[in-house]
């Protein structure tokens, strides 16, 4: 109980002071998440506490985490007219996102000699934690490995794809939430909300498609390994 006060506790400070770290600074690269993340393990390592002990308070964030995913239902059901009149634009961005997001880490695997455990922990990680880490305990990843893959590359889209957005002039509400979902997830996809509505239901529904995808090639993928 104590670990569940405690987690709690150190989450929702280190979220608030990384709220007002980046209103202060108004840059792309002041992530809330990242400042976040770097806040609880600069903590962590600080005061050499236990890891264990402050994850086992953190199952609730999962559990509201669900519920934010759910949630995204929503603007889905709103837009939905919309968005089957551009069914086949958005799979083919999907499949072409999971395609490029498995088949480069491969090749770099292969340039690099990269250990093959390495690899197949890393493949996931453009789609929600939900999805990766069930598919890691079936395959035999190293989960805090995969973890760390899915933040680093969801922090990552949100920082850059707006950027790399503007530099492409791409404003096409269907491109942009498309990118920002079946590459970035769940993190990203909120970064399209701020976009617009018919962003985030794009980058919302990309969530699911990128990870029933990549869950569907990945034991394709796992022969090239």
């Amino acid at each position: 109980m104590i670990s569940i006060y405690f987690s709690l506790s150190l989450t929702l400070i280190a979220y608030l002071m990384a709220n007002f770290i980046a209103s202060k600074i108004n840059s792309p690269l002041a992530n809330p998440l990242l400042i976040t993340v770097s806040l609880i393990i600069g903590f962590i390592l600080l005061f050499d506490l236990d890891y264990d002990f402050y994850f086992d308070g953190t199952e609730i964030f999962g559990i509201l985490l669900t519920l934010a995913t759910v949630s995204l239902a929503v603007p889905l059901y709103k837009n939905i007219d919309l968005l089957k009149k551009n069914t086949l634009p958005i799979l083919a961005g999907v499949l072409t996102a999971v395609l490029v997001s498995l088949s480069s880490i491969l090749i770099l695997a292969k340039l690099f000699n990269i250990d093959s455990e390495l690899i197949l922990s890393i493949m996931p990680k453009s789609i929600t934690t939900g999805m990766a880490i069930p598919l890691m305990e079936k395959s035999g990843g190293i989960i805090p490995i995969t973890a760390f893959a899915i933040i680093l590359t969801a922090i990552g889209t949100a920082i850059f794809g707006p950027s790399l957005m503007k530099l492409f002039k791409i404003e096409d509400p269907i491109v942009y939430g498309t990118t920002m979902g079946s590459v970035g997830h769940v993190t990203a996809t909120a970064v399209a909300y701020e976009k617009g509505e018919l962003e985030g239901a794009i980058a919302s529904l990309c969530i699911a498609l990128t990870g029933l995808l990549t869950i569907l090639v990945f034991p394709i993928a796992l022969k090239f390994i």
